[in-house]
């Protein structure tokens, strides 16, 4: 019999220093997944805290633009501030591709 897995995947927002500008750019980072098996337990895969990369960004931001994906915030973090880290998180991948552009 087959059935559904679902995984869950948290990210953070952290606070980064490049050496272009002094103030900290809040960029998007993997956190945690989770995976919800067929008999209904949730196990975390351990995992390194790595940036996002630029097609799992596209695809977040279109889940919460169709209202798909659950956004919430912690403390100073509303969702204000996370559309804010998405724009954030695509200017530092942009830079990080194009070092000859800066």
């Amino acid at each position: 019999m087959d059935r559904p897995v679902n995984f869950i995947t948290i990210f953070k927002v952290e606070s980064i220093t490049t050496g272009q500008t002094t103030q900290d750019k809040h960029v998007i980072k993997k956190h945690r997944l989770f995976f919800k098996d067929f008999d209904g337990a949730l196990l975390e895969v351990k995992q390194p805290k790595i940036m996002i990369k630029k097609h799992e960004l596209h695809k977040l931001m279109s889940l919460i633009n169709k209202k798909e994906k659950m956004v919430t915030g912690h403390g100073e973090y509303t969702e204000d501030r996370i559309a804010e880290a998405i724009k954030e998180t695509e200017q530092h991948i942009f830079e990080r591709e194009n070092p000859h552009l800066k």
